[in-house]
């Protein structure tokens, strides 16, 4: 492909030759909208080569010497980085500061990892959507939004899913893994995130799904057990509307960070390795990972920011040392002919454990 454009470059330009010829060069320009400027200098130096066709290729615009060029150590520490932390450039450029004491920009950085080729190309064209920001969350604990993530498939267990908990205003999150997604799971998540997090809860905001309400079944006259539970501690339970995952952002954007630094870069073994990642990511994201909405400050360090919670840090021993709960008569939904029915029964087994 470039030899046929190079081919045609060649060919344009010996036909502007032709037609200066047989017309002039000052209607050669005109029809061709070139500038008499770029003519003579083709021109000149088609005539200086000897009219050698290989004279009107494009010439390479790269300066012959760089004096401002990144040194390689400091080039392979920028792609070490990234290896490391899987980050973008700003980043990069933050962790370069803060653990080696070199400052390059983030426009520096970032052509680093293009020439790298570790870069993905910009969309031409981004899609417009409508930015659900926190610019009306204050405090800590006014909004916190709960949602479950897939966790990746193991060989040979069942199918393990992530709670994860995350404050609006200062990023404080908490995650615990289940092996089901019940309402007696969603029970005894909320109480692990309300050990764990050093502020009151005000509201949870939450999807339509099964394990936090009975919405989508209007035929089922029972109280939700997670709408119960909020309501004993007096924390508000909202819902977002159907099919705008975005109004949950914050989390959604967290479970993306999770499967990009977390999931896809260490394999995961049992089920056991499985929790400890998480807890390990807890200690990551709260205390070690710098944030760009918080300023490049970790969760902990945007909310000690605020007087009142000066040496606030969260409690995770207190939630993972909290027993796992169950509840006895889950309301049961069995689909028949006529619609659905609730069955108050007694289950086989607990509804729900923390995985050990």
């Amino acid at each position: 492909m470039p030899a046929i454009r190079s081919y045609a470059s060649i060919q344009a330009r010996l036909n502007w030759f032709r037609l200066a010829k047989a017309h002039g060069v000052q209607w050669t320009c005109w029809k061709l909208g070139l500038s008499r400027k770029t003519f003579y200098k083709w021109r000149a130096r088609y005539l200086a080569a000897e009219r050698q066709s290989r004279s009107l290729l494009d010439q390479s615009r790269r300066p012959h010497s760089s004096p401002r060029q990144l040194p390689t150590a400091m080039v392979e520490r920028i792609l070490a980085i990234r290896e490391e932390h899987a980050c973008g450039p700003r980043l990069v450029s933050f962790y370069l500061q803060r653990d080696h004491g070199l400052t390059v920009s983030p426009a520096g950085v970032y052509k680093v990892l293009k020439r790298a080729g570790q870069v993905r190309p910009y969309r031409t064209r981004k899609r417009f959507t409508q930015r659900y920001t926190s610019q009306w969350i204050k405090t800590p604990g006014q909004k916190v939004q709960i949602d479950v993530k897939y966790c990746p498939r193991l060989v040979g267990a069942s199918q393990r899913y992530q709670y994860t908990a995350l404050d609006g205003y200062s990023r404080l999150r908490f995650c615990e893994i289940y092996d089901e997604v019940s309402p007696g799971a969603s029970v005894d998540f909320l109480a692990r995130v309300r050990a764990c997090f050093p502020f009151r809860i005000r509201c949870i905001q939450t999807d339509h799904g099964v394990e936090f309400t009975y919405a989508m079944f209007p035929e089922v006259r029972v109280a939700h057990p997670f709408d119960a539970a909020c309501r004993r501690v007096r924390i508000r339970h909202k819902l977002i509307p159907i099919g705008t995952p975005h109004h949950n952002g914050q989390v959604e954007n967290s479970h993306g960070k999770d499967v990009v630094e977390c999931y896809r870069r260490q394999p995961i073994r049992d089920p056991a390795h499985l929790v400890a990642l998480i807890h390990r990511r807890n200690q990551l994201w709260n205390f070690e990972r710098p944030h760009q909405a918080l300023g490049l400050r970790t969760p902990v360090e945007y909310l000690q920011l605020l007087p009142r919670y000066r040496q606030a840090v969260p409690n995770f021993a207190a939630a993972y040392r909290l027993p796992p709960r169950s509840a006895a008569t889950e309301p049961r939904l069995i689909p028949y002919r006529d619609g659905w029915r609730v069955l108050q029964e007694e289950r086989e087994k607990s509804v729900t454990y923390v995985c050990s």
